[in-house]
This record gives structure tokens, C-alpha cells and sequence, in this order.
């Protein structure tokens, strides 16, 4: 029997290959997880102090839904200082990325490989692991109800009493999920696979979430929440200016945002206007093959049908002054990007290995340039402010 054919050796290579990915993926993420914390975290730390059976939904100390302030309450039984608790964060994006790793040992699809090695080298899934924040949390539902999701599209079943819960558990973890359940709920209605269970399963649990949020909005200072009242209807937002502000920061989302943290929007410098034009290649690439005569797979018209749901459904919600469209209420979103990158770079491989080279090797090498200058500007970073954006300020210009 030949021995490169052993199934076993495919299976040491593969479990080698997790050991060495979740290593680099760890190294990455801990390297300046003890820095200071900033001005929303400390928000998430001082949830520490409200006993949550007493007050459930944290009225008059936070405006924010309250599952990653159970889950900090529980992981403070663990650790000592406000710092450390950011180790929260990090082991959930462990848990992601296992996630996706789990998902491809099933059913060996390419693109799930390439998600993790990108979810792995990402810079804004590196800066987001290291939050004490709820990002990381919700993105991991998200990404497990788009694979439950996947299950149904590919015909596999799933127990819907799981469906239900990370429905549930979604939509009080973060806002985003208000945008995320619908979208998904409109593409099984599109490709008419929401049956009766199914139905049930986005219902209840949006039933129950509900009344939740009705004792959140009744929270002392809702309406005045500092992220532009979130979740009070303002019609003033439904004009063309607002329309065509929020076009320039889906160009500014698709291509930087979701790659390398938010750059609020200023002047392109060299390396941002290079990366640009280099993203709208690799779209008008992915375009082509979804286009083709040949219908694309299941996979990629899901992700990518999926994504533009999602951001048109973010531009309404902000244009009715519900949702903020733009940085961090998009990041839970992140995985699906990446998703449908791992797709495209999938189809560029099968076209072309050579040309899948190329292109990965950009990905690869301006995420690992950047991610060295990520790290050493954390490093020096002792503000109270959000540091994303004078980070990569300073790696970009």
C-alpha cells in the first residue's frame, strides 16, 4: 500500500496542521492582551459590580444587551485583574476558529481551510480577540447559526431546538443581531427552505428576546445612548446625502474595514489606495465566477447573497436611525466576509493555481506587515480612547 495514501497520514498531517495553526493563532492574540484597558471596556468591568440575579438586564449601567456580561461575571470567578478578563474574548475566538476546523474535517471543503488560516492572520479579528467586549462573543453565534444554516441548504439536518437557541442567544448578545436573524430569515425565505420548524424556530426565540429588549429600552438614558441612539426610529436619516454616505462606506467597509480595523474614513495613502484597487480585482474576479454560465455552488451564493443582505439591511436600519452602519456594529459580520473571500480565492485556485499564489500571498504578507506594526503600536498605547483608529493611522501613513 502506498504510504502517502494512509489515511492515517492525512489525519496526523491534518491534526498537525491545527496544533501549528492554533499556535500562531494564540501567539498572535497574546502578545499585548495586558495593555491598558479603554473607555467601553472599562464599561464591560464595571458590570462586575451589579449582581446580574438582582439586575438582569444592567439598567442604569449599561445600554448594551447582557450576555457578555454573564459570561464576564462568570469568567471573573477565574481571575484577578480587569486585564485579564480580556482572555474572555480570546478564548472564544479559539473556539471560532475550532469551529471552522471542525466544519472542515466533516466535509473537506477548501474554502473552510482558507477561512481559517485568514480568521488566523486577520488583523481585525486579532484586534477584536483582545477586547473585553462582546464582539468576538456574537460573531461566534453568528458563524454557528450561518453553518447551521449551510446544514439546511446542503441538506443535512439539525436539531432545531439548537437553531433556537443560538437564535435566542443572538439576539442578546449584540444589536447586530437584530440585522444578522432577519437576513437570514429572508434568504431561507428566498430559497424556500423555511418550513414550519424552521419558522418556529426563528419565532420563538425572537418572541422571547423581545420582551427582553422591551426592558432594556426602559433603561435611564437609553434614548440618549452615546452610540447615536441605537434602536430610536429617526426618518430625518432618509435622504439621498444619507444614502450616498453610506455607498462611500460600503466601498470603505468592503475593502479596509473588514480587513484591517476601521480607518475612519480619511484620505487613502499609497498603501491604503494600493490595497483598494487590489480589492476591487479580486471582487470583479468573484463576480466572474459568480456569474458564470455554470450556476456557482451552494456555498458561495449563500455567503455572498447572504453578505449583501445583510449590508443593504445595515444601510436601512441606519438610514431610519435604528443601527449605526459602520465599524463595530459590522464586525460580527467579519467571518461572513471572510467567507466569501475564502470563496473567491477557492475559484481562483481551481482557475489558476498559479494566480492563486499571487493573490494569497497579498492577503498573507500585507496582513502579517500590518500586524507587526499592530502589535508594536499596541504595545505603546496608554490612552483611554478607542485605539483603533490612531493604530492604523500609524501603520498606514
Amino acid at each position: 500500500m502506498n504510504f502517502l495514501d494512509n489515511n492515517k497520514v492525512k489525519k496526523y498531517v491534518f491534526i498537525a496542521f491545527v496544533l501549528i495553526l492554533n499556535i500562531a493563532f494564540i501567539g498572535l492574540r497574546v502578545f499585548d492582551i495586558n495593555r491598558p484597558l479603554w473607555n467601553d471596556e472599562l464599561i464591560s468591568l464595571s458590570t462586575l459590580q451589579v449582581n446580574p440575579l438582582e439586575n438582569p438586564l444592567y439598567n442604569g449601567v449599561s445600554t448594551n444587551l447582557p450576555l457578555f456580561y454573564y459570561l464576564i461575571k462568570l469568567g471573573s470567578l477565574f481571575t484577578i485583574s480587569g486585564v485579564d478578563l480580556r482572555f474572555v474574548s480570546l478564548i472564544l475566538s479559539i473556539i471560532t476558529l475550532n469551529l471552522v476546523l471542525y466544519f472542515y474535517s466533516k466535509n473537506k471543503s477548501f474554502s473552510l481551510l482558507l477561512l481559517s488560516i485568514l480568521i488566523t492572520l486577520s488583523p481585525i479579528q486579532i484586534y477584536y480577540s483582545q477586547e473585553l467586549r462582546t464582539y468576538m462573543l456574537t460573531q461566534l453565534i453568528l458563524l454557528a447559526i450561518f453553518l447551521e444554516v449551510r446544514k439546511i441548504l446542503n441538506q443535512e439536518k439539525i436539531n432545531y431546538w439548537v437553531f433556537s437557541i443560538l437564535i435566542f442567544l443572538s439576539l442578546i448578545s449584540h444589536y447586530t443581531s437584530f440585522i444578522f436573524v432577519p437576513g437570514i430569515f429572508l434568504y431561507l425565505v428566498f430559497s424556500k427552505k423555511l418550513g414550519e420548524k424552521l419558522l418556529k424556530s426563528f419565532v420563538i426565540p425572537a418572541l422571547i428576546a423581545g420582551i427582553i429588549f422591551i426592558g432594556i429600552s426602559g433603561n435611564e438614558g437609553f434614548s440618549n445612548s452615546t452610540d447615536n441612539s441605537i434602536l430610536n426610529l429617526n426618518f430625518q436619516r432618509l435622504t439621498m446625502f444619507h444614502l450616498a454616505e453610506n455607498i462611500k462606506k460600503t466601498n470603505e467597509v468592503l475593502t479596509i474595514y473588514y480587513n484591517y480595523g476601521l480607518h475612519y474614513y480619511r484620505l487613502d495613502g499609497f498603501f491604503t489606495s494600493m490595497f483598494k484597487k487590489f480589492m476591487y480585482l479580486v471582487f470583479l474576479g468573484g463576480a466572474f465566477f459568480f456569474f458564470q454560465k455554470k450556476a456557482p455552488d451552494s456555498d458561495f451564493r449563500y455567503s455572498s447573497v447572504l453578505l449583501l443582505i445583510v449590508i443593504l439591511l445595515s444601510i436601512v436600519f441606519d438610514m431610519l436611525g435604528f443601527i449605526p452602519f459602520g465599524g463595530r456594529y459590522l464586525f460580527p459580520f467579519n467571518f461572513l466576509y471572510l467567507f466569501v473571500l475564502a470563496k473567491i480565492l477557492e475559484k481562483i485556485y481551481l482557475f489558476n493555481k498559479l494566480v492563486f499564489v499571487f493573490v494569497f500571498s497579498i492577503f498573507i504578507t500585507s496582513y502579517l506587515t500590518y500586524n507587526v506594526c499592530l502589535i508594536r503600536n499596541l504595545n505603546t498605547y496608554t490612552g483611554n480612547n478607542d485605539p483603533q483608529g490612531i493604530l492604523i493611522q500609524g501603520c498606514f501613513n
